[in-house]
């Protein structure tokens, strides 16, 4: 008031005196003059005043409380969607290194914070797990930044440390105006970062909470001078990191389920494998890849019964097949030699039989076919087809060149057959073709 050269003053409450609530007063008038004294009329004059301006001034005032209180709902709505949005944007990512930097870019594009990181707890420690840089403007500094981060120990225990407080307080830990604290005692760490970037205006951790456990730490750094955050602001920050936390360990569970699920897959793919395997040992023959005497024994029992359930009135023939002096060749060429005149025969089988025709190792140098629809007269030219086929191959033996051949019986099923009896008709016109001279087809 010295200033002014003022050293009277008179305070005088706004009351409306004509109602019941006269003592309830809605603001006061501060009357100053200079020389002059407030004497009682005068104080009489502006409390008349007062008294006729009264509804004036109210109204005016509940005015402006009223569209201070709608703005506010404005902004309440405006943050309660954008609160809707983040939640849809973290709530749709299940990967976990996408998650933290996804984090990091809505609330700094929602709040215009400058850089910002998240450090998750690892072993009592803050370790950096993602990030977000708004602006190329900013890019040095965020690159320090993570560098900061990444290079230091920076444990959550450690006293006086910013991000440990925000921690151990589970409330977020705001620095304002960071210029005007460089002069303060602060923590080794906080030092560094400070005093390398005075240039910075304000800085944010907001501790990640998930089941009332902080998992970790939002971190912001605003290199430009941004509005204050509001009490409102920060609690919302708090929400979010809290929702953020939930994310997170959705998105750790969901991570560990999909690495089982692949585990399990590759188990399954590698189990089918060896049933695959298992099965081909059960039903083929090693030698020569063709089905053995096990699956035969199955096999025929199971078209048959398939054929009559379709019509009581079907074919199907039965051949075997013999290669021809083939203990002279095991003799004089060896077992291995042998092996490759099965070999050969095997595959002069399966390149002249029909896609529904089956062919087997029926034992030693003995084949058996089963052809699937078929009358005896037309398992007869296929016979003697495979015949021809293997009369005109010729093999080395032992750098010797050696023809060979196959004598083949054939008959055809007849209504009420049992299995045995067909094998053995089959086995009975081998028989024949040997005893007429080998190389030869003969049916019954």
């Amino acid at each position: 008031m010295e200033r002014w050269k003022f050293n009277k003053v008179a305070i005088i409450p706004i009351l409306n005196k004509k109602t019941e609530l006269h003592f309830l007063s809605i603001g006061t008038v501060v009357a100053y003059t200079g020389k002059r004294r407030f004497t009682k009329e005068k104080i009489k004059r502006l409390e008349k005043l007062i008294d006729f301006f009264y509804f004036s001034i109210f109204n005016a005032h509940h005015h402006q409380s009223y569209l201070d209180k709608e703005l506010m709902l404005e902004y309440a709505s405006l943050d309660l969607e954008a609160f809707d949005g983040f939640v849809e944007k973290i709530n749709n990512i299940q990967n976990t290194t996408a998650i933290y930097d996804k984090i990091c870019e809505s609330l700094s594009d929602w709040f215009n914070f400058d850089t910002s990181a998240i450090l998750i707890i690892n072993d009592k420690q803050f370790k950096p797990t993602g990030s977000y840089c708004r602006s190329e403007k900013y890019k040095d500094t965020y690159n320090d930044l993570m560098k900061h981060l990444s290079e230091n120990e920076i444990f959550v225990n450690e006293v006086g440390l910013s991000y440990g407080h925000a921690y151990q307080a589970k409330q977020p830990f705001y620095i304002e105006n960071a210029p005007a604290i460089l002069n303060l005692d602060m923590h080794r760490l906080d030092k560094i970062w400070c005093h390398g970037h005075k240039y910075c205006h304000s800085y944010l951790h907001v501790p990640i909470i998930t089941r009332d456990n902080v998992i970790g730490v939002f971190t912001v750094t605003n290199v430009d001078k941004h509005p204050p955050l509001t009490t409102t602001q920060l609690k919302i920050i708090l929400q979010c990191c809290s929702f953020a936390g939930t994310a997170i360990e959705n998105a750790k569970l969901y991570s560990v389920i999909e690495s089982k699920n692949r585990e399990i897959l590759k188990l399954n793919k590698r189990l089918e494998e060896k049933v695959d395997v298992l099965q081909i040992k059960a039903t083929r023959d090693e030698l020569t890849g063709l089905y053995n005497l096990a699956y035969f024994n199955s096999f025929l029992p199971a078209s048959i019964e398939m054929n009559e359930r379709k019509s009581s009135d079907f074919s199907l023939s039965l051949a075997m097949v013999d290669a021809d002096f083939f203990k002279k060749i095991n003799d004089t060429y060896g077992h291995e030699q042998g092996n490759i005149v099965l070999k050969k025969i095997a595959d002069c089988l399966v390149n002249n039989i029909r896609n529904n025709d089956t062919v087997c190792r029926y034992g030693g140098e003995e084949f058996i076919l089963v052809f699937d629809g078929c009358d005896i007269n037309s398992a007869q030219k296929l016979c003697e087809r495979i015949r021809e086929d293997v009369e005109m191959s010729t093999i080395e033996l032992n750098k010797q060149k050696v023809k060979i051949t196959v004598s083949i019986g054939c008959t055809e099923y007849q209504d009420g057959d049992s299995i045995s009896e067909l094998t053995e008709r089959a086995d009975m016109a081998l028989y024949k073709a040997k005893e007429f001279g080998r190389n030869k087809v003969c049916i019954i």
